[in-house]
């Protein structure tokens, strides 16, 4: 008799109906036993079974296995009623008694199978019914093979599933419409969920899991880049909407805007920079000279850490939330950098710079104009006022003001209009796009949930994790966004277990060379299944290094000391404390103090020293 085949997970899904080494061919007892109560070769059986054929060791070992997949027909608790079972003890010592209660001809033109069925005969075995002894496994496989209804798995199917999968969805992110992509989406998982049920009535075997998580990682990575594209384009658009194509600098109606937006928030400085016959100097310079001595001019605008627009031709306006002291320092050094940058360029031109404070109340037109005018006849170079002083009874020559309408105000107006609209519509899509980056988080994250439902032990052990690294940082004085990418990676680190299987996983026992190796491949799992999730590329490395140990013993790079990234060591400190902390089917939790008595043992070989004295302080 062959071997029954075991999954990786322990459970009994697949029967062996033969096996070729070289030239002899080695039938088991499910095809032994059709065999000879049909009268027949094993051969003849075999040929007339739907089978899966393994040749992945033909070439090297001259190796073939044939199996197929049960269709379990009769449950333990029914096999009284479906199959007689009869005590082999009562056989052998009261079989008038068994005659008497069966029937006569209990044996008669009948299969018999003779089978441990206690625990003690170590032949109990896992299927998806629940626990069968392994005599009844081999019932289920004689009855698919009597009744024709062994079920094979043709390796082409998922390959079909995941082929009208990718094409369906990628028709879903194509679409400007959202609830079709999504209502396609949903379409994907129950197709991908109804078609393997359909097939398994038609003895036909189809893993239906990976087509899903495939169609999830795929459909979330898509919208991600979509809109990823989508705000980066808008604000192309945007930026050729607002900015001077000429000077680089944005123009007055958005600056208008702005101004006005950034007042309601918090206390300005509008700023002023007046370039004195500046326009003398170039009107008759080329365009492209002209858009050079601008470009330089916007370098050295654009360090002053503010707004700028151009206001005239020989005007840039800006505003900046700086304190007034640090602004009046900055200013005038700009000052002093724009006259000697125009001097080396050969213009005569002076510079003069005028600031006043902006409050919520100010109208942009006229106090801007009344900012102008003070710029122009201003004697020093630098001034800072209080306030923006009242506008003359005269509006600013060159400038519209809101009782001197020119023939372009409603155009201007209309593309005022138009880009708040634009800004609205992009914050809009900045805050979808961050409820996208979430929702893949969200998604991931519920992986990693469905990996520790796997085992009923590990269950919150991430996000247990988690909070014992954020205390860690606490105490390290590490900024939000630092703490908030650390929790992240908690979360995540042990996301690439979801590709090692059951049997390895949850092994009571030591595992093997063998088997440790795989295991030490989970963080490079989980750092691909990451990878195209661009907004959180930074904390992969914290993943991929979280056993690496302090001496450079530890995987799958063996680094050590501070090539280790920190925030991998504090993951790694919590990682092992809840490992001891938390119980096992196989050992019991620890207390704290043993717990920590055993990662201080690990100083100066397992963990950074300092990290570990820090640890201890504040778990």
């Amino acid at each position: 008799m062959l071997n029954t085949l075991v999954d990786e997970d322990g459970f009994i899904r697949k029967l062996r109906v033969s096996a070729r080494v070289k030239d002899r061919t080695y039938y088991s007892l499910s095809v032994m036993a059709v065999s000879a109560y049909l009268g027949k070769e094993p051969s003849a059986v075999a040929s007339d079974l739907r089978m899966v054929i393994d040749t992945r060791f033909r070439r090297y070992m001259d190796f073939e296995d044939r199996y197929f997949y049960i269709d379990y027909k009769v449950r333990q608790h029914q096999r009284d009623s479906a199959v007689p079972v009869v005590s082999f003890y009562d056989v052998l010592h009261d079989m008038e008694r068994v005659k008497a209660g069966r029937g006569a001809d209990l044996f008669k033109d009948s299969i018999v199978l003779v089978y441990p069925a206690a625990e003690v005969g170590h032949d109990i075995h896992l299927t998806p019914l629940g626990k069968m002894p392994g005599g009844f496994v081999h019932i289920n496989g004689i009855i698919n093979i009597l009744s024709g209804g062994t079920v094979d798995s043709p390796g082409y199917i998922p390959v079909v599933l995941l082929c009208v999968a990718a094409a369906a969805l990628s028709f879903a992110v194509r679409t400007d419409n959202v609830q079709k992509s999504i209502l396609i989406f949903t379409a994907v998982i129950g197709f991908n969920i109804f078609v393997p049920l359909v097939l398994w009535k038609f003895h036909i075997k189809a893993d239906f899991v990976q087509v899903i998580v495939f169609s999830f990682v795929f459909f979330a990575s898509a919208g991600i880049y979509r809109v990823a594209d989508f705000l980066a384009r808008l604000s192309a658009i945007k930026d050729r909407a607002t900015v001077d194509p000429l000077r680089g600098v944005y123009t007055l109606r958005y600056f208008r805007y702005r101004i006005e937006l950034e007042a309601r928030r918090r206390r300005l400085q509008a700023i002023m920079v007046h370039l004195r016959d500046f326009r003398a100097h170039t009107d008759d310079m080329p365009i492209d000279r002209l858009k050079e001595i601008w470009s330089r001019i916007h370098g050295l605008l654009s360090n002053v850490n503010s707004f700028w627009a151009i206001y005239s031709p020989e005007e840039a306006v800006g505003f900046s939330a700086q304190r007034r002291e640090r602004l009046e320092v900055v200013l005038v050094s700009l000052q002093e950098r724009l006259t000697r940058l125009l001097r080396e360029m050969g213009l005569g031109v002076e510079v003069k710079i005028c600031a006043a404070e902006y409050t919520r109340n100010s109208n942009p037109f006229d106090s801007l104009a009344a900012l102008a005018r003070q710029a122009r006849s201003l004697a020093a170079n630098v001034l800072m006022s209080s306030d923006i002083p009242p506008p003359g009874e005269k509006p600013d020559a060159g400038q519209p003001s809101m009782a001197q309408p020119q023939i372009l105000d409603s155009l201007a107006e209309d593309i005022e209009e138009k880009n708040r609209q634009l800004l609205s519509l992009y914050e809009k899509l900045k805050d979808e796009h961050d409820k996208t980056k979430e929702a893949f988080y969200q998604i991931i994250t519920s992986l990693v949930n469905a990996l520790e439902a796997r085992d009923p032990y590990t269950q919150g052990h991430s996000l247990r994790v988690a909070e014992y690294a954020l205390l860690v940082a606490d105490k390290l004085g590490w900024p939000p966004d630092q703490k908030e990418k650390l929790r992240k990676a908690s979360l995540l680190h042990d996301l690439g277990k979801i590709g090692i299987p059951d049997a390895i996983l949850h092994k009571k026992g030591q595992l093997t060379d063998e088997e440790f190796g795989f295991i030490k491949q989970h963080e490079i799992f989980g750092v691909n299944i990451l990878k195209p999730l661009k907004e959180i590329e930074d904390i992969l490395p914290w993943i991929l290094y979280h056993h690496e140990k302090w001496d450079g013993t530890g995987y799958p790079h063996g680094l050590g000391g501070d090539a280790i990234p920190i925030a991998s060591q504090i993951i790694a400190l919590a990682d092992v404390y809840d490992a001891l902390t938390t119980g096992r089917d196989y050992k019991k939790s620890l207390n704290r103090q043993e717990a920590v008595d055993i990662i201080v043992k690990g100083k100066g070989t397992h963990f950074s020293p300092q990290l570990v004295d820090l640890f201890v302080s504040v778990i």
